[in-house]
């Protein structure tokens, strides 16, 4: 049910079955204790087929309200469970693991050994995954920092006895490298779109670009960024009026998507566009000042081309536009 609304959902957890499996085989746990948790985990998340398609879906950092939400799926699937005799074993297991060990966590705020121990070890092996696989807004930590993370916070977040068995149990588990929450499908696409897309142009936003460079510097997957910067489109909209303006930059937007098909493309700034590929693409502003939308006015396209495999590190920020900077120099 989950897979069919959030495909990153129901990778996540096979991989904590599967972590869950082997925390728990490190502490000594009886087959049945391992098996109860490894179905446990399978369903930890079944909750969330009440959180809302906005909340759910949305792919970026949660605001108050959405965290609020979303902490109900843990109650949600418990009281699910807890009325089918085959799952009422894994019910608590579900309800309790976002508990936290020094009693921060929810829903009931219980700590230390008041959280059942099966609880605790999905609450690492659940954490463990969130950590090493690529957020929307987050690249992925590595295995050894995710390992680090759990020592700092063991006594604190986590149960010190499983973080103890993580330790040595997780050490050499390697995380899928492709393992992303960005969008592979179309209908996938089609969800995130209602997130991250223009509505003027219906192309790609200026915060999907962040998002998208930033997970390129792990990724790599595309390696040119051409920059397109519209002149004197504030003066065009002043005496012609913001109405024509918008039918302008539409149908620019309209010519840009038709001459390169291939690329993703993004409004930024207002009056500019990102142009990204995977491979090199070489775009002429001849050919972009010939585009039948600004061919006969005085607007003009002026071009900017980024190497993504050479410049390794850059910012995206309104007051100094998209800066590329010196390699290992980040702001």
């Amino acid at each position: 049910m989950i897979e069919q609304r959030d495909t990153y959902t129901a990778g996540h957890t096979v991989r904590v079955a599967r972590y869950c499996k082997l925390i728990a085989l490190e502490m000594g746990l009886a087959d049945q204790q391992v098996e109860r948790l490894q179905k446990a985990a399978i369903l930890h998340d079944i909750g969330k087929i009440s959180t809302p398609d906005s909340v759910l879906l949305k792919p970026g950092k949660l605001e108050s309200l959405d965290y609020d939400l979303i902490k109900l799926h843990v109650v949600a699937g418990y009281k699910m469970l807890s009325q089918i005799q085959m799952y009422k074993d894994l019910a608590d297991i579900i309800r309790y693991h976002h508990e936290r060990y020094d009693g921060m966590g929810y829903p009931d705020q219980l700590q230390g050994k008041e959280i059942p121990l099966l609880a605790g070890i999905m609450t690492v092996a659940d954490a463990f995954d969130a950590m090493t696989t690529t957020r929307i807004y987050k690249a992925r930590k590595s295995v050894p920092e995710a390992i680090a993370e759990l020592k700092a916070f063991s006594g604190s977040q986590f149960h010190p006895e499983v973080v103890k068995a993580a330790v040595k149990a997780l050490s050499n588990v390697e995380a899928p490298p492709a393992t992303t929450q960005m969008p592979k499908s179309k209908l996938e696409k089609r969800r995130f779109s209602y997130f991250y897309n223009d509505r003027l142009t219906g192309l790609y936003n200026e915060d999907y670009l962040k998002i998208v460079l930033q997970n390129n510097q792990e990724n790599h997957e595309y390696g040119c960024m051409n920059f397109v910067h519209l002149k004197n489109l504030p003066h065009y909209n002043k005496r012609e009026g913001w109405e024509k303006g918008d039918i302008l930059f539409k149908k620019f937007a309209d010519e840009l998507q038709a001459h390169y098909p291939e690329a993703m493309i993004f409004r930024v700034y207002g009056n500019d566009f990102a142009v990204l590929s995977r491979e090199h693409l070489k775009m002429d502003s001849v050919k972009l000042n010939g585009f039948a939308s600004i061919r006969d006015v005085e607007i003009g396209a002026e071009l900017h081309h980024i190497d993504l495999v050479r410049e390794k590190m850059y910012t995206l920020r309104k007051e100094d536009k998209l800066t590329i900077l010196p390699n290992g120099e980040n702001k």
